[in-house]
Parts: C-alpha cells; sequence; structure tokens
C-alpha cells in the first residue's frame, strides 16, 4: 500500500505543475451488501483493467504498478495476462506502456518497458519449465530505477523522457 501512496502523491505533484494527469483505474465491483456505509460482500464484475491510465507530453500513458516484499525476484504471477493483454493493445495504438515495480524491503523502484517485460512474459512459456520470475539483478540491466527529483517524490516520467528519445526501445 505504501507504493500505491507513493504513486498518488507522485501524482498530485505532476498535476499541480501541469506535467501530466495520471489517473488511477478503479476495478469495477458488484455490490452485494453494504453496512453503514461500507461495502461487506461483493464481487469483482470484471477483470480489471491496468492500474493507471493518463495523458503526457499529448500522449496517452498506460501502465500497471507491481510490489513485492521478495529482495530476489519479481514474480510473474503477480501480473494477469489480461494486463498485458491490454498494454499490448494500447500500445500498438501509439500509447506509452510500461510496468513500475517496487521491491517494498529493498526501497526500490524500477520502471521497465514492455517489450523488455515481453521479453520475460513470454520466456515463462517455453520448455517444460519455463521461467516464473524476473531476476533482481536483471532490473539493473533491463529496467530503470526510479528516484526522486526536485519536481517529485518518484519521478518515473524522468525515465520515460529517455525512453521517448529512443522511441524504439518501446516498440514491440
Amino acid at each position: 500500500m505504501a507504493f500505491e501512496a507513493l504513486l498518488d502523491y507522485a501524482h498530485i505533484e505532476y498535476e499541480q505543475q501541469n506535467i501530466a494527469i495520471i489517473d488511477k483505474i478503479p476495478t469495477p465491483v458488484t455490490v452485494l451488501k453494504m453496512e453503514h456505509g461500507k461495502i461487506v460482500d461483493g464481487f469483482y464484475a470484471k477483470k480489471g483493467l491496468v492500474d493507471y491510465t493518463g495523458t503526457y507530453r499529448q500522449r496517452p500513458i498506460w501502465f500497471d504498478a507491481k510490489s513485492t516484499i521478495g529482495t530476489s525476484r519479481f514474480p510473474l504471477s503477480f501480473v494477469h495476462e489480461h494486463q498485458v493483454e491490454r498494454l499490448l493493445k494500447h500500445q500498438r495504438c501509439g500509447a506509452i506502456c510500461f510496468l513500475l515495480f517496487s521491491f517494498e524491503k529493498l526501497g526500490k523502484v524500477f520502471l521497465m518497458s514492455l517489450k523488455n517485460f515481453m521479453f520475460y512474459w513470454n520466456r515463462q512459456f517455453e520448455g517444460k519449465r519455463g521461467y516464473k520470475s524476473i531476476p533482481y539483478k536483471d532490473f539493473a540491466t533491463y529496467a530503470f530505477e526510479v528516484t526522486a527529483s526536485n519536481r517529485c517524490v518518484l519521478d518515473y516520467l524522468i525515465v520515460v523522457d529517455a525512453l521517448l528519445k529512443h522511441e524504439h526501445l518501446l516498440r514491440i
């Protein structure tokens, strides 16, 4: 939850400075029972999309944010197939798409382009066993660490700017 709160604060900072508008996409829920204004029973109406969408540099931006308490790898099971499919569809239509990964115990956040993530995603289906996670050490090579800047508490858009200068790094 700390990661999501940090992102919420970053999005407020981006919007206040007219840098970007990023919104959290709520997961649709069908409420079955409420007590005292709180949902006590319900179910997800349909599969959620990805976590965030918005506009940056006059382009749509779509991304998912995932966190783990692990320190040596990021389980691919934390990412769902419908989320990957949604990101791929939006990227084909020109959106900027990526994933943010938080290693909570290490205090590290990384941005991985959808293109680089797809290497790991597809690799899990190869062979008899496949690979079920992304090793932490690979984030240093195939992702970008996200840190604070003078404009934002978690300035992942600096990384997006660097990727946009080399647009081929974003395209699958």
